[in-house]
This record gives C-alpha cells, structure tokens and sequence, in this order.
C-alpha cells in the first residue's frame, strides 16, 4: 500500500484540505439564514439544501412581510428570497431592505422563475446580490450560498478588525498628544519665565512624527525643541516616541546644547531603521541674561522679529539631521531675546505643502503670514489666524505632519 504524501513536518499532507473543509463547515454552522418563499414543497426543498451544506441556523418565512419582520428582528447573514409573493412580493421587500440602515447591506440569494431579460435585470435594480432560477438547482443554490455566506464572514471579520485597529490607532493618537506640552503646564512656564508659549499640532493620518516639548531646567532657564521625522504615520510616530523616551534618559547641559543634541544623534541611530532621520531644533532661554543659545540639525529657520519692528530674520538652523551619522557635529548659536521679541518655530509642511495652485508656501511666504498676524506691542499668540488662513489655501487636509510654535516675551 503507498503511504499518503506526507509535508515537511511528517504530517499528512491529506490534513490540509480536511482542514480547510472543517473551518468552512465551522463557518457555516455559525451562519442564519433566513429562507422567504410561500411555497412550503420550495422551503422544504431549499432547507434540505441548505442542511446539507452544514447550515443548522435556519429560519423560515411564508411571504414578504414576515420575512421583512423576521430580516429587522433576526438580522441574518444571508436572505434567500422568493419574487412572486403574495401580500408583498420580492421586489418590494428587496426596496425596504436596501433603504433600512441596520440590514440594508444583507447579502439577498433571489431564486426566481422569471425569465424575461427586463424582468431579472429589475431584479439586480431593486437590490438583490445574486440570483437562483426555478426549478432550484442544489449545485448551484448551494454554491452560490457558500459563496455568498464566506464573503459576509469575511467582509464581518475586516470590520472587526477595522474597529480594532481604529480603537488602537485612537489610544496611541492620544498617547501622543500627551507627549506635547498641555496648555496647563504652558501657563504655568509664562508665569514662572514671564513669556507667552503657544504651540499647534496636526498629522496627516493617525499618527504622525512631528514632536514639540518643553523642558525645565533652572529657574531662569528653559528648554524648547520641535522634531520633524522624516514619513508619517505609525513608523514616524513610533520614532517620536522613540526619541521623548532618550530625551527623559539624557540630560542637557543648557550651556551647551549642541552636546546635547550630539548624545542624543548617537543614541537615536542606534534605535530608529536605516533611512529615516529627524531634523530638529534645541534651544535653551535663559530670561536673565535676555539670550537664546540654540542648536539645529538641518530644521527649518525659526523667524525672529520684535513688535514694532518691520523686520523679520529668518535664523540659521542648517545641521546633519538626526540618525543618518553618529559622527555628526552640531553647532551652538546665540541670538539676543529681550522683552519685545518674538520667535516663531514651524516644522517643513508648512512652507512646503502645495496650495490649490500648486505653489508652496516658502520661506518668504512664512514670513508674509507671519507679519499679518503679528499684532504690534501685543504679545498674545497669532497661531490660529496663521493655520487658519494656511489651511484655507490647501486643496484638502495638510499633506504632512504641521507644528507651529509661538514664544515671546511680551513688554513690561
């Protein structure tokens, strides 16, 4: 006798279809089907059918309006339905069907002895997903109704885990915006440093890459910093995660921020995939002696300005960008910040996401808005008139993660 093919693993390899067959039985057995025909010689016909293939939930109703009642209550995976009906035919429950919300997306199996072209082509018209002709073939009802039950599981599985996965989406969206500073601990830094803080943050999809903070460090000092990483979505927001972890676990020195951003470079190439990188800006205050000493890996310029004054200075922030070389050497850079100066940070989608027109923003652009919602001698943010009146020119949603940040020191 020769032995049955065996697979890799010694198993039988006669298994894997038997399997199959099992899961699909499963699968049925767990289906309702409720069967809409007045003939009782037909419902006996097709219940047999229908038992056959491994179907026990079956649920039976002798005309249009019962099967209705019996669809809305019972909500079953698959109806088989009968057109010529008294009191209300297989056309209108097909209408009722279709226009009710809660079971409108039933798969609908018509078995029908209409044969005029006009006749069945109303037949897909009013609704119904397949059809059966009479007398009933069983290959056919029962192959059409496999088909039909194995596409309402499947496409029921995808929802779940659609839902799943938009749950789990929603939870990490919220985990990170509670990475970024809360308007609480805002307020607070404005009154202990006496300036005004305010920041905007938008992804593209779910989960972005773009990440702003804050960090205390003495009492005339502190932190600022905005991340950009390179993509979107859940591997960007991942390496945004990835570096608020390292920056709790790596202390800046605020006299010298450029070391620290360069301990943080080796670290972070250490843990982020080949190819990706961050640009990113560090800057220290210090409202004491009315300085900003900053350091930049290859961000875009922050715009410095004073109220009252015309001009608007686009700083230098050219560097290596973050996880591509951890041989990389960042550059500190001071600038003089008394009470009266502004500076505004903003990560790369905001001067280079196309408008309706297809141009961009550009640098010369940021500082145009920037100007017209710059209220003179007031200190108070202009963050929402500026994405407002950005977001207006876009031809849909920002094509990129947006951060836009506000510091200054208002007059005495």
């Amino acid at each position: 006798m020769t032995a049955a093919p065996t697979g890799r693993d010694g198993r039988n390899d006669a298994a894997g279809p038997q399997r199959e067959n099992m899961e699909q039985m499963a699968r049925l057995d767990g289906s309702r089907v409720l069967v809409v025909e007045d003939s009782p010689r037909n419902r006996q016909i097709i219940g047999a059918y229908l038992e056959a293939m491994g179907i026990k939930d079956l649920v039976f109703a002798e005309d249009g309006e019962e099967g209705l009642r019996l669809a809305r209550e019972l909500r079953p995976d698959l109806i088989v339905l009968d057109i010529m009906m008294p009191r209300m035919d297989g056309f209108e429950v097909l209408r009722h069907l279709r226009a009710d919300p809660d079971i409108g997306d039933t798969p609908v199996l018509v078995e029908t002895a209409l044969e005029a072209a006009e006749e069945r082509s109303r037949v897909f018209a009013e609704g119904a997903t397949d059809m059966v002709t009479k007398p009933i073939n069983g290959a056919e009802l029962m192959a059409r109704t496999r088909i039909h039950l194995e596409n309402r599981h499947l496409i029921s599985s995808l929802r779940a885990y659609r839902k799943r996965l938009d749950h789990e989406l929603g939870s990490a969206r919220r985990m990170q915006l509670g990475l970024m500073p809360p308007p609480k601990l805002m307020k607070a830094l404005g009154e202990r440093y006496d300036v005004i803080l305010d920041g905007y943050f938008e992804t593209s999809s779910e989960l972005g890459g773009d990440l702003w903070g804050v960090q205390e460090i003495d009492e005339n000092r502190f932190g600022l910093f905005l991340v950009d990483f390179s993509g979107h979505g859940v591997s960007a927001a991942l390496n945004a995660f990835r570096l608020h972890t390292l920056m709790g676990e790596i202390h800046p020195d605020p006299a010298d921020p450029a070391a620290y951003l360069s301990r943080l470079n080796i670290r972070l190439k250490e843990l982020i995939p080949r190819g990706q990188f961050a640009t990113m800006l560090y800057l220290v205050l210090d409202a004491m002696t009315d300085t900003i000493i900053y350091t930049a890996a290859a961000a875009p310029r922050p715009l410095l300005g004073r109220f009252g004054a015309p001009g608007v200075t686009a700083c230098e922030a050219s560097g290596t960008p973050l996880g591509i070389s951890e041989n990389a050497v960042y550059e500190n850079r001071v600038i003089k910040f008394a009470r009266g100066d502004f500076l505004f940070l903003y990560s790369d989608a905001l001067i280079e996401s196309p408008d309706r027109d297809g141009r961009a923003l550009g640098q010369d652009g940021a500082v145009d808005l920037l100007r017209r919602h710059v209220i003179p001698n007031v200190g108070e943010s202009p963050l929402t008139p500026m994405i407002g009146e950005f977001s207006a020119g876009l031809p849909g949603q920002v094509p990129d993660d947006l951060t836009a940040v506000w510091l200054c020191r208002p007059r005495g």
